[in-house]
Formats: C-alpha cells, sequence, structure tokens
C-alpha cells in the first residue's frame, strides 16, 4: 500500500441555525490527502468511465465495480485494498439478465438487485438469476414505452422501495419515481422544480430526424435514512425520509460559484461537432455532483468547472473543484475549493474519516483520500 501526506488548505466554515440556538462554525479547519493503490493481482480491472458504474455495499466493505466490456461485476475488498472476486452476469439462458445494464445496487444479503432495460434482476454472488420483475407489468404502473427508469437509490434493502427518476425524452418529461418491488408497483410524481431540466436539453437532427442528444444528469444519492434527488445543474436539492415521506424542497446558496447552470446557447445542432461545443461550454460552468454521508450523517458533495485547453483538443480537462458540507438536515455548513484537487471526482465516498476519490493511475485503481481535522 503507497501512501502520501501532504497537507491541503483551510477551509471556512458559515453558522449553521437551529430551533435553539445558533452555532457559529469558525474554526479553521485543515485537509490532508493520503494516496492508496488496490492490489489488482493478475486482474486488469475495469476503469472505462472512471468507476461510473461502481457501488459500495451498506458496510463500506466492499466496491462492485461493473465491466460492461465483460458482462461481470468486480468485486474489491476495500479494508484490504485488494480484488477479490469477479461476478459473470449470463446475456442470456436460464441466469440471463439481458445484453443492457443500466444500474444495480448491492442489498444487505449479499445479493445484487440488477437494473436492466424492462427488468429487474436479482442475482447472488456466482451469478445465478434468483427472481425477475418487468417494469410493464408492474400495477397501475403507467408506464409508457418511451419512458426510461432512470438511477434509483433502495431506501429500504428489507422491503426493496426504490427512490429516483423517470425520464421520457420524447415528452420532455422529468419525474421522481418510487418502486415497490414487493408490491410490485411503481408511482411518478412530479416536482416544480424538476421542470426546468427541459430547457438543458441538447437534441441533434440529421436530414430532419432525432440522430441523438445531451441531457442534464439526474443524481440519486443520501444515506440509509434519506434520499437526495438532485441534479448537475442547480445547486438544490430534494429529500425523501421514510417509505410513505413526500418530497422535501432545499435550495443552497454558494459564494463561490454560481447557483443556476447557464442554459446552452443551442438547443437543436446538426453534427456531433456542434453538440460538443456546446456541451464543453456547459461544464466549464459549476456543476454540482452527488451528496455522500459520513458515519455520523452529515452530508458532503463536491462541484466542479472544467478547464479545457485551447492547444491540445484531445488533452483531458483539468478543474477546478468545490467542497461544501451540510448537516443531516441538509442545512448547509461550510464550503471551500479545493485547490489541490485539479481533476473532476467522479466516483467518491465515505470511510474510516475520510473523504475516498476514485483515481485511475496509470491503469490501477487507486485513491486520493481526503481528511478533515480541527486545527
Amino acid at each position: 500500500m503507497i501512501r502520501y501526506n501532504v497537507i491541503l488548505f483551510s477551509i471556512i466554515l458559515f453558522s449553521c441555525e437551529s430551533d435553539k440556538e445558533v452555532k457559529e462554525f469558525s474554526d479553521q479547519m485543515t485537509f490532508t490527502i493520503d494516496t492508496v493503490m488496490v492490489d489488482a493481482k493478475e486482474e486488469f480491472l475495469f476503469l472505462n468511465g472512471n468507476l461510473n458504474m461502481a457501488k459500495i455495499d451498506p458496510q463500506n466493505r466492499y466496491l462492485y465495480n461493473y465491466n460492461w466490456r465483460d458482462t461481470k461485476i468486480e468485486k474489491v475488498n476495500l479494508d484490504g485494498l485488494v480484488f477479490e472476486k469477479s461476478i459473470a452476469l449470463a446475456k442470456e439462458g436460464p441466469n440471463g439478465v439481458g445484453d443492457y445494464l443500466s444500474d444495480f445496487y448491492v442489498l444487505e444479503n449479499g445479493k445484487l438487485l440488477v437494473q436492466g432495460r424492462n427488468s429487474y434482476f436479482w442475482v447472488d454472488e456466482e451469478g445465478n438469476l434468483l427472481e425477475k420483475v418487468d417494469f410493464m407489468n408492474m400495477e397501475d404502473s403507467g408506464l409508457e414505452n418511451s419512458d426510461f427508469i432512470g438511477p434509483q437509490k433502495i431506501f429500504n434493502s428489507n422491503e426493496l422501495v426504490l427512490y429516483g427518476y423517470l425520464m421520457n425524452w420524447e415528452e420532455d418529461l422529468y419525474q421522481i419515481t418510487k418502486v415497490d418491488l414487493d408490491k410490485k408497483t411503481v408511482e411518478k410524481t412530479d416536482h416544480e422544480s424538476l421542470l426546468k431540466l427541459k430547457d438543458y436539453k441538447i437534441n441533434m437532427t440529421i436530414d430532419g430526424r432525432l440522430a441523438g442528444g445531451y441531457g442534464p444528469s439526474v443524481i440519486v444519492s443520501g444515506s440509509p435514512k434519506k434520499v437526495i434527488l438532485s441534479t448537475n445543474v442547480a445547486n438544490e436539492a430534494l429529500t425523501i425520509q421514510g417509505l410513505n415521506g413526500d418530497p422535501v424542497y432545499h435550495s443552497f446558496q454558494s459564494e463561490l460559484f454560481p447557483d443556476l447552470l447557464k442554459k446552452p446557447v443551442k438547443t437543436q445542432v446538426e453534427s456531433w461537432e456542434e453538440i460538443q461545443e456546446v456541451v464543453k461550454e456547459m461544464r466549464s460552468e459549476a456543476n454540482q455532483g452527488k451528496f455522500f454521508a459520513d458515519q455520523n450523517g452529515n452530508f458532503y458533495r463536491f462541484s466542479h468547472k472544467l478547464k479545457f485547453s485551447e492547444d491540445a483538443e484531445d488533452s483531458e480537462p483539468t478543474a477546478e473543484v468545490f467542497l461544501t458540507i451540510f448537516d443531516q438536515d441538509l442545512n448547509q455548513l461550510a464550503e471551500s475549493s479545493v485547490k489541490d484537487l485539479d481533476f473532476q471526482p467522479e466516483f467518491y465516498f465515505y470511510k474510516d474519516g475520510k473523504i475516498w476519490i476514485f483515481k485511475n493511475m496509470e491503469d490501477e485503481m487507486g485513491f486520493i483520500r481526503l481528511s478533515i481535522s480541527n486545527n
């Protein structure tokens, strides 16, 4: 295990108001950084996409990374920082889960819930199919063929209730979904904060026909007791607490970056090069990341602005990175620029008192770990 330690920066904390008192957070905090590497043994771990299809188990002991190239899930022991096994997923046959996997979830009982194109599949760690539920056959689902159930979060892995987003590109529609896999029901809910998302869609048409597009990122995160729904375009969030809880809206204000992403200069383009230029401009503004919790239930969120080089078109962009801290009720406590992170954090989580941020280090799985301490 390789470790590097260096003091990074100070963070300025704001006040947090409660019903009884105003608590001032005026102490200076320092961050330290260390880097660890995963022993992949003889395995070539799948790092394409920067672990955008990876999950952490409920105990924060294992990382599960979906390898779409070989249709398998790689299991990494985070305590030992070592690759343990691969879980092969069959596309067809008695254990088949289809040829498309949009997401998956790690359950408390060691089983995996795989979300396919139109179905959920339960599999064990040997890849055996245990059960299947079809979206379109759920009771009173009201799902259309053009509806796409996007990212979800399991609120209660015993009762298998998932909250997340539904998207319909043709109808410019974004809704909140509640999927109950025990009752086999799905509920759809509108919220006014989602109406703005259609303004960030870019359609690419060729010869008068829709040929592709780019849309805002919808993000589902939270903790075992709270589901947080957010997007990359706005400094805001919706929270859901309890199996029958209603969405609660939260709006935040930053002193470091604009709270709303600028709308794209074009929403209709006619070439891939044109859509790339529009997207590059949007990604140069402040984009919000996912929320994640520490062991005390406080939440953190990275935001970033990408910086593209004008000299080398194919070079990787650098980033200006920000970290915001919230309490358990999502009251904003602090924010700071993270001067020593010059790349976009894409996969990260809190473990053992530190923020773990994935970094591809010469095709090896590594993590840059940030820890916070009082002066």
